[in-house]
């Protein structure tokens, strides 16, 4: 999705920041029924419909669900003999939840796994060495007037 330039500035630098932010998000699969095979970035960091391995590898229609690829809590044969090394890996990285119902999306910079917009800052904030003089700009005795213009 291209970013559009009639929004606010605090939606433009949420659009910006989505790959970075991908990366913190995983897929926990239960029964598979959730989650959209091509759709969601289950597997990678990326959908598998962006990928041309995938789609050469599957000959899946576009609205598969992950539980087509299931059987029985477990990935089904098919899947499980795939040739490709990197979908290999990948596979081993995502681990069936048998002990929950349904699939979820976990924020994985969370304890509980839900998004806070405070673990997000932290992880895309860049992190800058502190300065010595800051107590003379920030304080509470300082008039933000001019705590702003020396800033």
């Amino acid at each position: 999705m291209k970013v559009p330039s009639d929004c606010s500035w605090v939606w433009i630098g949420v659009l910006q920041h989505r790959k970075t932010a991908r990366k913190y998000i995983k897929y926990t699969i239960a029964n598979g029924k959730d989650t959209w095979f091509w759709h969601d970035p289950w597997l990678t960091d990326e959908p598998l419909l962006t990928q041309a391995s995938a789609r050469n590898l599957f000959d899946f229609p576009v609205d598969t669900r992950v539980s087509h690829i299931l059987s029985n809590g477990m990935w089904n044969k098919k899947f499980r003999m795939l040739q490709d090394e990197d979908m290999r890996s990948a596979k081993l990285q995502v681990q069936i939840n048998n002990f929950v119902e349904k699939d979820r999306v976990v924020w994985t910079l969370s304890v509980t796994g839900a998004f806070t917009s405070k673990s997000a800052y932290m992880a895309l904030r860049k992190i800058r060495e502190e300065v010595k003089w800051y107590k003379v700009v920030w304080g509470k005795l300082v008039v933000p007037k001019h705590s702003f213009t020396m800033w």
